[in-house]
């Protein structure tokens, strides 16, 4: 038979082991989060870069002298500037941050698309990171600032330094140097 103040010290024991669990659960559930986020900055990444090679293919490849970009995403998909229709894509990909066909899109010059970008709020977990082609982004405030853009190569060609006087001294002919004797 329990007495009435055991009953009480029961119920005590129930409820802390209770709030013990609660807060345990908080931790994993933040650890959860984190990791699920990296994932998706990983897939971010991965896509962007995906992205970016297809902006370029579909600029390379345009017929003729004048390049052009892409007016749409679609137009990645489905490329009907050919007779066989040409696909840089296989889809236009979900943003994995916003769940969504939706991207930022960066403007070109020509008022086509040249790069893309993500329209989450958040704040990256990565304060410091590498994007695939183009410079190291240090960034607190949102995934807007992971621009994946197509820079076009551009071939430098470096011409010497040539002083005048170094061309005429190279026009002009040496002469031979006489044989030297044998010493004996």
């Amino acid at each position: 038979m329990l007495y009435r103040y055991q009953a009480g010290i029961l119920y005590l024991g129930l409820m802390l082991f209770i709030a013990v669990m609660g807060a345990g659960l908080v931790q994993v559930g933040q650890v959860w989060k984190t990791s699920m986020q990296r994932e998706q900055e990983d897939e971010l990444l991965f896509i962007g870069a995906q992205f970016q090679k297809a902006i370029g293919d579909y600029y390379d490849r345009t017929p003729g002298t004048v390049k052009k970009f892409p007016k749409t995403l679609e137009d990645l998909v489905e490329d009907n500037r050919f007779i066989n229709p040409q696909r840089h894509l296989r889809r236009v990909f979900m943003d994995p941050l916003t769940r969504d066909t939706n991207w930022g899109k960066v403007s070109a010059p020509d008022g086509g698309i040249m790069g893309i970008y993500s329209l989450s709020p958040e704040a990256p977990l990565r304060q410091k990171t590498r994007l695939p082609n183009t410079i190291t982004v240090v960034n607190r405030v949102g995934y807007g600032a992971w621009t994946f853009n197509y820079v076009k190569k551009v071939v430098e060609t470096k011409v010497p330094n040539v002083e005048p006087d170094s061309i005429e001294k190279s026009r002009q002919i040496r002469q031979p140097t006489p044989p030297t004797q044998p010493v004996m």
